[in-house]
Order: C-alpha cells, then sequence, then structure tokens
C-alpha cells in the first residue's frame, strides 16, 4: 500500500513538472511568475536588433525559457548571427531535438557543441537553456558550455573548443536574432519566455535564472529583476507588454524588434 501511494505520488509531481503552466511550477508563497510568455509559429514570428558598437565578444551568457512545440521539426534555431563570413547560432536539431551550438568560425572551421542526449521533445515542457561563450577561461573544456534546467551538460558527439581569447562574433556590432536563421527554414516554434543576455557574465551555476524548488525538485524561474549587472549589450525580454513586444526590461534599453507579432502572441502560459 505504502509502495502504490509513492507511485501515485511521483506521478502526480512528473504532471506538476511537465503539463503546468508558470504559475504552477512552485508551490511556494511568492514564488516568482514570469510576466507573460510570446507564442513564435515557426513560420514568421522572430526578434532582431544589431549591437551598436557591440559588447564583450570573449565573455557573455545568454537564457531563455522556451517550450518547444514541433518535435518533428527540422532545426528550431535559438539564436543567430549570419552576415558575410561571421556565423554562429544554436538550434534544436533534426526530430531528435539534439542541442547544435555552433559558437564560432575560425579560418572556416567550426567550434562547435552538439550533444548526445535529446532535450525538448516534450511539447509541454518548460525548460530552461543557457550558452555561456566564456573564451578567456585557461580551461578549454570550460570556454563553450551549455546549462538545461541548471545542470551542466557534459555529453557531446561533437566538442571543438576555441583557443583562449577567441573572439567571436556573438555580441559584436552585426545584426543578431532570435528564433530565426537569416532564412524562413530554422524559425523556431513553441513559448518563450525571459529572454535574457549578460555581457561579459560568464554564469558558472545558472543560479540568476532558476533554482530548485523545494517542495517539487523542479528548477523553476527566479526574477532576472534581481540580477546586479546585465552589462552593455545585456537585455531582458519579459513578454509584458502586448503593445511592445521586444521591449528590454533590463533598463538598458536594448529593445529587440518583432516580425510578424502582436498582443495575440503574449499569452498566461
Amino acid at each position: 500500500f505504502r509502495r502504490l501511494i509513492h507511485v501515485r505520488r511521483s506521478a502526480v509531481e512528473l504532471q506538476l513538472m511537465f503539463t503546468f503552466p508558470f504559475t504552477m511550477m512552485s508551490s511556494a508563497d511568492g514564488a516568482y511568475v514570469p510576466a507573460g510568455a510570446v507564442w513564435l509559429d515557426g513560420t514568421n514570428d522572430y526578434f532582431t536588433r544589431t549591437f551598436g558598437s557591440g559588447g564583450n565578444v570573449d565573455k557573455w551568457t545568454y537564457s531563455v525559457w522556451l517550450k518547444y512545440n514541433d518535435p518533428n521539426g527540422d532545426a528550431l534555431r535559438v539564436w543567430s548571427i549570419n552576415g558575410g563570413s561571421t556565423n554562429a547560432f544554436a538550434d534544436f536539431r533534426d526530430s531528435t531535438t539534439i542541442i547544435n551550438w555552433y559558437a564560432v568560425e575560425v579560418s572556416g572551421a567550426w567550434k562547435s557543441l552538439r550533444t548526445t542526449g535529446y532535450y525538448g521533445r516534450d511539447p509541454s515542457a518548460w525548460q530552461n537553456l543557457v550558452l555561456v561563450y566564456d573564451t578567456g577561461n585557461s580551461t578549454e573544456g570550460d570556454r563553450l558550455r551549455i546549462y538545461q534546467n541548471g545542470t551542466r551538460i557534459t555529453a557531446f558527439g561533437t566538442a571543438n573548443y576555441p583557443a583562449q581569447n577567441q573572439d567571436g562574433q556573438i555580441n559584436g556590432a552585426i545584426l543578431h536574432r532570435l528564433f530565426t536563421d537569416n532564412s524562413s527554414n530554422y524559425r523556431f516554434k513553441g513559448y518563450v519566455a525571459d529572454v535574457v543576455f549578460l555581457d561579459n557574465v560568464a554564469t558558472t551555476d545558472c543560479s540568476e535564472f532558476g533554482e530548485i524548488d523545494d517542495d517539487t525538485g523542479i528548477w523553476v524561474p527566479k526574477n532576472p529583476s534581481d540580477i546586479s549587472s546585465f552589462g552593455t549589450t545585456g537585455f531582458w525580454l519579459d513578454f509584458s507588454n502586448g503593445s511592445d513586444i521586444g521591449n528590454d526590461a533590463s533598463g538598458n534599453n536594448n529593445d529587440f524588434t518583432p516580425s510578424s507579432m502582436d498582443a495575440d502572441n503574449i499569452v498566461v502560459d
């Protein structure tokens, strides 16, 4: 009988983990709930911004909460730049949902990570993806880091790390795109919330973006307003205003321009 009760509790916990919106992800009183999420249709919806004079191209952190809604898609982009010989991107690749991060192109060769594990296959599940570019790090294997729900991913089918202090293209003075490539082939389909970029910061534990809920053991979001510094080019897209979807809530005014979106794209989930 006790074993049966335990199994039933585990099933409920799994359901809470994978099917409920942000408002049900933590039972703690006063727990942070993102102001909103944006629905991207995989066809026309994305964001763009050119970073003026740019920021630190050797050190940055990118975090996004997302619900991947197209497990049979080709490749769904979460971050990219494309301009002549300057390229970099990260995506969920093919129907396997492997995370593919092409971080920097050096003399025609990519420095990249490709996971062996699969991520995002459950279309009802939120997850937190964090990319860290840290080429000033003296440890080669720490210069590119990927975290999923607060846990660092260490199993890769491909792992080519950049040289120490290798400049990247992300965070430079060039057009940046969120959730698309420079074509319409790889546009993200699903929900996105709390998109945060930290210039000149290389996180080591993702505690800026989430924490383990004591009651459920689930990685839940933290309020980005508590982040001490976003850096010069840093931003926080909180999707709290349907009339200004690309607004930067960090205080830096690094707003993004939305494409083919209006207030109807903002959702409670």
